[in-house]
């Protein structure tokens, strides 16, 4: 009868123990309201698509929607699965070794 009680107690403070870590570990955390937590706080793209995503992403449902968001997101597709990478090329810095018609 002893060991089933220290067994129930042991059980009950490996719980309490549980839920103070739980407790303790959330202290000084502080959480950003959503609309900062899921666009980065270096927003400001030079890539105009970037800037619809963006735009897209902080109207929320309302882009399903949306022509303008609906386009951005074909194209944000079309340069995903490109296989080539031809729309990154323009926007890519050209050294002398990359470009032979500076040689």
């Amino acid at each position: 009868m002893q060991a089933k009680h220290f067994a129930r107690l042991a059980a009950g403070a490996f719980v309490a123990a549980a839920l103070a870590v739980a407790a303790l570990g959330g202290v000084g955390r502080e959480e950003k309201p959503a609309s900062e937590a899921s666009v980065p706080s270096s927003a400001a793209p030079a890539d105009p698509l970037r800037a619809e995503l963006v735009r897209c992403t902080r109207i929320g449902e309302a882009a399903i929607h949306d022509a303008a968001c609906l386009e951005t997101w074909a194209e944000n597709r079309r340069r995903f699965l490109s296989a080539n990478g031809d729309w990154i090329r323009d926007r890519l810095p050209v050294s002398p070794q990359m470009n032979p018609e500076a040689r």
